[in-house]
């Protein structure tokens, strides 16, 4: 099962569907969240869903009183205090900011919490109150990241602390409640001296429990989770790793990098003329799952990939072989003329399409012929 597409199925289905618009509310200091959001759903799957814009929770926001609010939150003190604010209970003027509330928490809530909602003088706009259990961004399709990049400092730094392990392993379950896994916790520790392993272990086993005293997950132990210290193989960081998307993620993330790969978006920009210097020779392209030719050549040792393409291109170029060159078919075939219409935009996607992966290959490749001394 593809972890992106499950954890898509998984807001899709637990956020109801409505023909009223609907106003999306993102955690302040929610940069995760807003990237859960945008990793999980589409621009269409928002608009099926009634949701019209996308705002930060903390920032100064107009009434809206005729839209509903969906908040995408972390269940803490200050997303709810901020939801207070939207509905009047503490605000320097009387009123509300929107018409009800939908409520959203990326994680299991606190009783204590939920107690205060329901007590609050914001309960009568509260509509819905789920629990999405959703605190990673889905990367691949095997891949998911916690996005902390602090992590390995506060890991090896000493300043690991017990809340910090806390939102860890609240962040892991969420992952096996997102694939419907209750896997048994096992560890393999390189560095005695480093207790921070086992303490993780020990909370995400605690809170799988939770969950399945929640119905969240199943109580069968389907799977094995192994949590691993940087120690289990310290080499992998100081080399460069020469298959195409490790490559290419590596050389050309740099800010100084001419063609720049955006490793939050997944996006690679690039200059589709290299003998003009308009802004409208500027393309993009998504590298997920979804294209075909991205999905077949990720994984492949750069070499490989380079005989691939121009294999793709000699294949395409035959494929369309009466939509090039001169004359191209019988003028007075209205048919074939027709049918050649109808395939010329698809021929120009496949060709730009191509042409976008040999540029990427090109541009790999530049660091490494110029490190070897091949440019001169």
């Amino acid at each position: 099962m593809s972890l992106k597409d499950a954890a898509g199925r998984y807001c899709r289905r637990h956020v109801p569907t409505t023909s009223h618009p609907r106003r999306m509310e993102d955690s302040s200091g929610g940069h995760v969240r807003k990237k859960i959001i945008s990793t999980c759903l589409k621009m269409k799957d928002m608009l099926d869903n009634g949701i019209t814009l996308i705002e930060d929770l903390s920032k100064a926001r107009q009434p809206l009183t005729y839209l509903d609010a969906v908040y995408f939150v972390r269940p803490n003190q200050e997303n709810i205090g901020h939801i207070k604010k939207d509905f009047g209970e503490v605000r320097e003027y009387s009123g509300r900011l929107y018409k009800a509330a939908h409520l959203f928490f990326t994680e299991i809530i606190p009783d204590d919490m939920l107690g205060d909602i329901a007590k609050s003088d914001i309960a009568p706009f509260v509509q819905t109150v789920k629990e999405l259990n959703l605190a990673f961004l889905p990367i691949e399709e095997r891949v998911f990241s916690l996005d902390n990049p602090m992590a390995y400092n506060d890991y090896y730094g000493g300043k690991m602390t017990e809340k910090k392990l806390d939102e860890i392993a609240e962040q892991l379950v969420t992952v096996c409640a997102t694939l419907d896994e209750s896997p048994c916790p096992k560890v393999r520790i390189c560095n005695s001296n480093l207790d921070c392993v086992k303490r993780l272990a020990t909370k995400v086993q605690a809170k799988l429990e939770k969950y399945k005293e929640a119905n969240i997950l199943t109580a069968n132990n389907k799977s094995q989770l192994i949590i691993l210290d940087r120690g289990f193989d310290p080499i992998s960081p100081f080399l460069h790793e020469l298959t195409f998307q490790a490559m290419a993620y590596d050389l050309l993330s740099a800010v100084s990098a001419s063609s720049k790969i955006d490793p939050v978006k997944n996006t690679y920009t690039f200059d589709s003329n290299k003998d003009s210097s308009l802004d409208d020779t500027k393309k993009e392209i998504i590298l997920d799952t979804s294209n075909e030719v991205w999905r077949e050549l990720r994984h492949l040792h750069i070499s490989t990939v380079v005989q691939k393409v121009n294999q793709k291109t000699n294949a395409l170029m035959e494929k369309y072989s009466n939509l090039r060159g001169s004359g191209g078919g019988d003028p007075n075939n209205m048919h074939e003329m027709k049918s050649m219409i109808n395939k010329m935009p698809k021929y120009k996607r496949e060709e730009a399409n191509l042409n976008s992966f040999i540029k990427l290959a090109e541009d790999c490749m530049a660091p490494t012929i110029v490190y070897s001394g091949e440019s001169g």
